[in-house]
């Protein structure tokens, strides 16, 4: 199978687990921000980029003083499509030229810093 493919599993495995059961698809979603998006050298940077893309979109979609409700549906919703986005930019054609990381030790220094 190939990446995108790989990569369009996971997010499909982490959007229904987000709705199936949050906890579960919140810990999915935080593994497939560090290997879902086209950029980043490593699994880490990956993840610190894709947290902080995530947050400037929240705080646009979200504003403090919106009148955007934010409740259960409409972050797993927010968040969905997250997923599709990230997925979809694999497709870019020079998003396919980049290379997988491989896994370091400083990813799992940060997994077991996240966890």
């Amino acid at each position: 199978m190939t990446r995108v493919a790989w990569c369009g599993a996971l997010a499909v495995i982490a959007s229904v687990m987000l709705w199936v059961a949050p906890v579960a698809g919140a810990v999915l979603f935080a593994v497939a921000l560090a290997t879902v998006p086209p950029w980043g050298r490593t699994l880490a940077e990956r993840a610190i980029v894709s947290t902080i893309v995530v947050v400037g979109a929240t705080a646009v979609l979200f504003p403090r003083a919106g009148s955007t409700p934010v409740n259960d549906i409409s972050v797993r919703v927010f968040l969905t499509i997250v997923m599709v986005v990230l997925v979809a930019l694999n497709f870019l054609p020079t998003a396919r030229r980049v290379p997988f990381p491989r896994p370091r030790v400083i990813d799992g220094l940060l997994l077991v810093f996240v966890v």
